[in-house]
């Protein structure tokens, strides 16, 4: 496996995602963030569309999310978005409800985000000992 890149990752509200009271797609991108990130997977020379959304930590923020190319695992879960393809362990999944990916013009940041429809109660500055 290898790591392409690392997405910040922020909390959004679970209920921006509520429509008529079932939760949108595991894996939820606009149509603008997709096209961005096809641009960003060419021009990175990143000729697999199959990304892991990986758990790679916890921070000081909270979980931190990263994007690799990998292959397809028995426990995973399937996402397709046109040509990307999304694998998330369905552990994640049960965990953090799943995600949304936003691209700077929509997240106000300087790329993009991978956010986790539910934050982990644990986490945050309180459980390190880094900014104390």
């Amino acid at each position: 496996m290898w790591n392409i890149f690392c997405l910040s990752v922020t909390i959004i509200n679970i209920n921006n995602l509520i429509k008529g009271g079932l939760l949108m797609n595991i894996v939820t991108m606009s149509d603008i963030a997709y096209e961005e990130f096809l641009d960003f997977l060419k021009e990175n020379g990143v000729e697999n569309n199959v990304l892991r959304i990986h758990l790679a930590g916890m921070g000081c923020s909270g979980p931190v999310f990263n994007l690799i190319i990998d292959e397809e695992k028995p426990n995973d879960e399937i996402v397709k978005i046109h040509d990307v393809t999304f694998l998330i362990d369905k552990n994640l999944i049960s965990q953090f409800g799943g995600f949304v990916i936003e691209c700077a013009e929509e997240n106000g940041l300087a790329g993009f985000s991978l956010e986790p429809i539910v934050k982990p109660d644990t986490g945050g500055c309180s459980t390190c000992s880094g900014c104390h």
